[in-house]
Order: structure tokens, then sequence, then C-alpha cells
């Protein structure tokens, strides 16, 4: 795969995040992997203002000359003054960021537009946003693919994040990345280590996952007896799929390193290992 589709996750830059609990990363760390990064031609960022400190960390270091997508918290309460709350948040991002305009700005989860009676008003606040150009595209995060089909249909949307890895193809399968293909709307990748889980041996896992054993053994056999890291694996499926970005959870520089040196190998086939679409492995929501 080519190395530019490559945006760089910063949940762990503000949050101890995912499997394995290392701690946050520090600004001297970012500074470091963003240098890496830059170097080799990857020029995106995935953020969130639900990220604590991530986006003010990247302020500190300096990203006005990235390509960075941020989120909008999920909208919970009933009654609120949906224009009022939606600008704050994106304009506290845009000051913690220190910058004047973002490439993109998702909805951190589809729900809020799904399950709301005044959605439509949140799409056009959106739209309005991007229309004032202080972003240039607009989306959303989805957590079930078949979200998709509701929203796609409903909205005109640039960008659609969504799962994808070694145990959850469904958004391919079900043939809704050919449709976002077909209406031009872009697709970014996420979970490709399913939040670290995929890249752990067994013996390192929280006894909360002794649950999945048996379907993680399945795979960690397959990766030794075909000699190839675990990884090179997750890397190498991206590749059954058309993206426009795939979006890597870094918590130092040398995992950068190690995954910039995965995508410049040959890509190996991954068999399909088949997971039910309500399985609770794909979705972390639901690992407590």
């Amino acid at each position: 795969m080519k190395i530019s589709k490559l945006a760089i996750g910063t949940a762990h830059f503000g949050l101890d995040y995912g499997v394995k609990k290392d701690g946050v990363v520090d600004i001297k760390e970012i500074k470091k992997i963003l240098s890496f990064a830059k170097k080799n031609g990857i020029n995106t960022l995935d953020t969130s203002y639900t990220y604590k400190k991530a986006e003010t960390k990247l302020g500190i270091v300096g990203v006005k000359d990235w390509k960075i997508t941020s989120k909008i918290p999920p909208i919970t309460k009933s009654k609120v003054d949906l224009k009022k709350w939606i600008y704050s948040i994106f304009l506290e991002s845009l000051k913690n960021l220190k910058v004047t305009k973002i490439n993109s700005l998702l909805l951190h989860d589809s729900s809020s537009l799904l399950n709301r009676k005044d959605s439509d008003t949140i799409y056009k606040i959106l739209d309005e946003l991007k229309q004032s150009k202080l972003v240039k595209n607009i989306g959303f995060s989805v957590y079930n693919p078949s979200e998709l089909t509701i929203l796609i249909k409903r909205y005109n949307f640039d960008v659609v994040q969504a799962p994808f890895n070694i145990f959850d193809r469904r958004i391919l399968k079900s043939g809704l990345s050919n449709i976002l293909v077909r209406k031009k709307i872009d697709l970014h990748l996420r979970s490709i280590f399913l939040q670290g889980l995929l890249l752990a041996e067994q013996g390192d896992l929280d006894k909360k996952f002794s649950k999945y054993e048996k379907k993680l053994s399945i795979f960690h056999k397959w990766t030794k007896e075909n000699n190839i890291s675990n990884l090179r694996a997750c890397i190498s499926v991206a590749s059954k799929i058309k993206y426009n970005k795939l979006i890597v959870g870094i918590r130092n520089h040398q995992e950068l390193k190690d995954i910039v040196s995965s995508c410049s190998q040959t890509k190996k086939t991954v068999p399909d290992f088949y997971i039910k679409n309500n399985d609770s492995i794909i979705n972390p929501r639901k690992w407590q």
C-alpha cells in the first residue's frame, strides 16, 4: 500500500487507550512521530475533542501544514442549543490545535444523526461550517456499517470513517464500500489493529479477553504457520478494500517505523476469519 494513505491516529496522545495500557504519549515523543511521518510522506492526523489533551499537544508541536480530521462528540442531551454546542466544541478544537481551519469534521458517532429528531438540523450546522470554509469536508464515524445505508441516502457527506480489520470486514462484504466509491465519498478505515488486540500475544492479554481466546488462537496459528507478523497481516488485509486513508494508532515513533516497513513489504493474502456481525470481539464498546 502507499505510505501516503496512512493517517496518524492520536487517541494515545491524550488517553491511556487500547488493550495495552502504556500511559499517554508525551510531547517529546509526539514530535518524533510527526517528524518521521512527514519525512515519509504521511500528511494526515486523525484526532478528536474527546481525546482530552491530544489536540492541545498537537497545537504545541505545530500542525498548521497537516491535513487534520477532528470529531464532534456524541450529542447525548435531548434539549440543547445545537448550533451553539457544535460551534463551541469545534472552535475550541481550532484553538487547541492553533489552526484557523481543518480538512475534515466528523460526528464521532453516527447515532447522533440516527437517533435524533433534529438530525436535519445537525447536518445543516455541519454543512454551514463547510460553506464557511472552516472545514473542507464533513462526515461521520460508524460502529456498524449498516448505519451507512440510511445516512448516505439522507445526506450529502464527504467522508465516512468505519472499522475494518482481520475480523471485521462488514463494510466490504456488504458492498457498502463500493457504494461509497460510486458516490465519491472518501472512506477512512479505523480499528485496523482493533485497539491493539490483534497485535498482542495472547499471554499478554487481560483475563477479560479470555472469551476470545479461541478466535485469536486461530489467527495466531495462521501467522506462525505463514511466518508473518501480526502487524503485517493487519496491514495486508487492507489491500482487499478501496479506501482513502488508513488510520493507525501510534504510541511511539518505532511503532510507526514498523508500520511503514510493513507497508513496503509484499502483501500476503489473509484468509477470511469469519466473525458474526453481533460478535462482541469486533466492538470494543462491548469488551467491558
